[in-house]
């Protein structure tokens, strides 16, 4: 994949990323019975913004992973295992080491940062990856068989993966505890390989309406990103600016996490 179609999807990530650990420190700063009014209201607001997110990203998870699925060769898919091995283990080593290991070195080393603050972005950084990624890498012309087999194991690994590297890379938040939510794992896991076999079967037998599914999964991908983002800024407009509430090191930790991973994975690559 060319350097500038790398930083094009490392731009995304981390804008992404941004909107998702706003979030997640909206969710998790106040007991809702400890709450003054003001953050009770704000707090509230951000909850709902992020419900309309996840509304959203199932509706369109489908189309976009049907539309993924239907970019990929049977065959290319099958060859990502049997002949492209090296390639496929950088893939799993980012996913599994350098990230989360990098969200911890940057939080605690590097930043500082406060454990709520930190502790959302180490969690963002051992979850597996989804169909935003896998959209990425249709748009920045990257290997999508490749990005397709790793959203599929790394899905289907987390049910054990993401509460083993929450126990190594959380150790030593104070009152820090992440609950794994395997139903909604599961339920991702379903929606990313039942319409990609789809997809990819479609692709199989009938180029023509593949190429259409194809654009759909684009488009959807698209969407899916925009909205993500309108929703989540439009839930946390009031607390943009607050450096209190959404503190500066919040963006930068974000802007270094993101791109070391696929540096790692593009130089190891190259």
């Amino acid at each position: 994949m060319p350097f500038q179609h790398v930083a094009f999807a490392t731009a995304l990530v981390c804008v992404t990323m941004i909107i998702q650990v706003k979030g997640g420190d909206n969710n998790a700063s106040f007991p809702s019975s400890l709450s003054p009014s003001s953050n009770s209201v704000s707090q509230q607001t951000a909850v709902e913004g992020f419900q309309v997110i996840n509304i959203l990203t199932y509706v369109f998870l489908c189309s976009v992973m049907f539309g993924i699925g239907a970019g990929v060769r049977l065959n290319s898919l099958k060859s990502v295992i049997t002949q492209r091995k090296s390639a496929f283990a950088v893939g799993l080593l980012s996913q599994y080491l350098v990230v989360p290991a990098a969200a911890r070195f940057v939080t605690s080393v590097v930043l500082q940062m406060p454990d709520l603050d930190g502790f959302v972005v180490v969690l963002i950084g051992c979850c597996p990856g989804g169909a935003v990624s896998n959209a990425m890498t249709y748009w920045s012309k990257g290997d999508l068989a490749l990005s397709v087999a790793m959203t599929v194991v790394s899905n289907t690994l987390a049910f054990a993966t993401l509460p083993l590297l929450l126990l190594i890379w959380t150790q030593g938040y104070e009152g820090m505890a992440a609950t794994v939510p395997y139903l909604e794992i599961f339920y991702s896991l379903l929606m990313v390989l039942v319409p990609a076999s789809i997809g990819i079967m479609l692709r199989r037998h009938n180029d023509i309406w593949a190429n259409r599914a194809e654009k759909i999964g684009a488009a959807g991908g698209l969407f899916l990103i925009a909205a993500s983002i309108v929703a989540g800024l439009a839930s946390n407009v009031s607390t943009l600016g607050n450096q209190t509430l959404f503190p500066w090191k919040n963006i930068v930790s974000v802007f270094l996490v993101a791109p070391i991973g696929m540096m790692f994975a593009f130089f190891a690559i190259s």
